[in-house]
Formats: structure tokens, C-alpha cells, sequence
């Protein structure tokens, strides 16, 4: 599995992983993602993404104030979205 810094890709606004590559494979990520992982891998904003789990868009789990988001659950948030099944919107 490769590694990758979310951390470095939000100042750059070029996610990359260590060796240069383009970020493209959502199954390179962590097995659970912190908002700001999940926003990076999405190319969303943090308040953004936050609002998703919140409203149940994207299945996640809120330990205290903290979120945490299963990859298969940002993946499958992903696939929708790419194929038209589910928007990206707030109600």
C-alpha cells in the first residue's frame, strides 16, 4: 500500500502521493479517513464533506467531535456520483 499526505496535497492544491504520481485510485487510501482526507481525496472543501456525513450522504461515524469515514463508504460515494445516482448537495 502506498503512502500518501493529504496534508501535502492541500497546500499544493495538487494531490499527489510521495513519488509524484497523481492521486486516482481511491483504493490506495486509508482503510478510515479523517474530513480533511476524505475532502482531499474528493477535491471537496472540509465544511463541505463534513455537511455529507452529517446529512447521512456519505456513511461515516462521529466519535465524539470527531468523523471518521470508511473508505468503501467514500468510494461508494464516489461511484454514485460519477454515475449519476446520487448529487453531491446539501437539503
Amino acid at each position: 500500500m502506498r503512502r500518501w499526505n493529504c496534508d501535502e496535497g492541500v497546500r499544493n492544491r495538487n494531490p499527489t502521493l510521495p513519488d509524484g504520481q497523481l492521486f486516482e485510485d481511491l483504493s490506495e487510501l486509508p482503510p478510515v479517513l479523517k474530513i480533511r482526507q476524505a475532502a482531499w481525496a474528493l477535491q471537496l472543501s472540509e465544511r463541505f464533506v463534513r455537511e455529507l456525513c452529517a446529512t447521512g450522504t456519505i456513511e461515516a461515524v462521529k466519535i465524539g467531535a470527531v468523523w471518521r469515514i470508511p473508505r468503501h463508504s467514500l468510494i461508494a460515494f464516489a461511484e454514485g456520483a460519477r454515475n449519476g445516482q446520487q448529487r453531491p448537495t446539501i437539503p
